[in-house]
């Protein structure tokens, strides 16, 4: 718990030296240190996507061997488990790696220890139409909802083919 503290604080410290002593709004420190962090994030972010891709396309590459397994084993659920993992571990398909796991878990460190920091803190400052950064605001929160909204339909391969490729639950469907 005290070192969950430390990166608390640490964070915390950021937003403050940076809006101490470079001059900048409590909301302008907060996006800085955001993208220091994202950046610093990066690495682990880019490699984590592009492992998804290469399972993505080998998932594509053996899509007629699982339509072929799922016709044959239809009507045996086991079966059709045992197969499908021994033809994904045959070609490597892993659907959740080490890499995996530790850019969830860094992005989760981040952004909860962030959250925490943040919920701590005194604001004094105002930011585009946000009196109260401590508040929470509708507009703000529309916002974010329609990009979020705007980027997942922006993103190749949307949860959808994620699912039709990787999750043998929606497969017998």
């Amino acid at each position: 718990m005290a070192t969950w503290t430390m990166w608390t604080q640490l964070l915390e410290g950021g937003v403050a030296f940076l809006a101490q002593h470079f001059g900048l709004s409590q909301a302008i420190a907060i996006i800085v240190l955001t993208l220091i962090g994202r950046a610093a994030l990066m690495p682990i972010s880019l490699t984590s996507a592009w492992r998804m891709q290469l399972t993505r396309q080998t998932l594509a590459r053996l899509k007629p061997e699982l339509d072929a397994l799922r016709d044959r084993l239809k009507d045996d659920r086991a079966a059709l488990s045992r197969e499908t993992l021994a033809l994904y571990r045959a070609h490597g398909v892993t659907l959740v790696d080490r890499v995996t796991l530790l850019n969830i878990g860094t992005q989760g460190v981040f952004g909860i220890g962030f959250y925490q920091a943040l919920d701590r803190m005194t604001f004094g400052s105002k930011f585009l139409w946000i009196a109260n950064l401590a508040r929470p605001d509708f507009w703000l929160t529309a916002l974010v909802a329609a990009l979020m909204l705007l980027g997942m339909a922006l993103m190749p391969g949307a949860a959808g083919d994620a699912c039709a490729d990787a999750r043998l639950a929606c497969s017998a469907k």
